[in-house]
């Protein structure tokens, strides 16, 4: 039996919440390097718009982590500039750790 999408999105929040930093430091540049790499895409301003909409739940549920961890992780300010790089290019707000 399938999980309908909305609720599999769910059970993935609540999973990248309780998950690892190790984890979350992959996630978050997974992320950073999806909404980079926008800029390549043939997507209109709104579609970009919408994925961020989509990537910003599961930014929402690893940012507390990857801020706790933050001596073990150097260069954690360095993907934040680059994620809020990449948002500005279809003007959206910057993202603050």
């Amino acid at each position: 039996m399938r999980i309908e999408k909305q609720k599999r999105e769910m059970l993935y929040v609540r999973e990248l919440k309780k998950a690892h930093w190790h984890v979350k430091l992959v996630k978050i540049c997974d992320i950073t390097a999806n909404i980079i790499d926008l800029e390549n895409t043939s997507y209109l301003k709104k579609e970009k718009i919408n994925h961020w909409k989509g990537k910003k739940l599961y930014l929402i549920a690893i940012k507390n982590g990857l801020i706790k961890n933050k001596k073990k992780i150097p260069h954690l300010k360095i993907i934040f500039d680059n994620l809020n790089c990449g948002l500005a290019k279809f003007g959206q707000s910057q993202v603050s750790i």
